[in-house]
């Protein structure tokens, strides 16, 4: 990363999921010395050992944005209790810890809860 001339974010899809929560903790520490800014892309149940431990290494702010299609009316009912939220044509996007740390999606039915 320091070798390149532009500064860009460290983008990853999905940063621990297979790992186990050791490894997780691991990598989260790690990410923070790789780069100045760092984008992932998490599911609910890799929260479990990765994020804690990312914002304990973590120099700066996080950012925590929600982003989810609509069609739920619960969850969008719950998202609309937040401050800032935003709408796409066919989706939503919460900002705010609480809303991420809340967010469950549950693949079989691919409703939110």
């Amino acid at each position: 990363f320091s070798r390149n001339e532009f500064q860009l974010p460290f983008v990853v899809d999905s940063p621990a999921g297979p790992l186990d929560r050791p490894k997780r903790t691991a990598v989260a520490e790690l990410i923070p010395k790789l780069a100045g800014q760092f984008v992932a892309f998490v599911i609910s149940t890799e929260h479990d050992g990765f994020q804690d431990a990312l914002e304990r290494a973590c120099p700066g702010k996080i950012q925590y944005l929600t982003l989810f299609r609509k069609g739920d009316k619960a969850l969008e009912k719950s998202a609309m209790q937040e401050e800032h939220v935003a709408h796409t044509g066919d989706g939503m996007l919460v900002t705010g810890k609480d809303f991420f740390e809340g967010f469950q999606w549950e693949e079989e039915t691919g409703n939110g809860v």
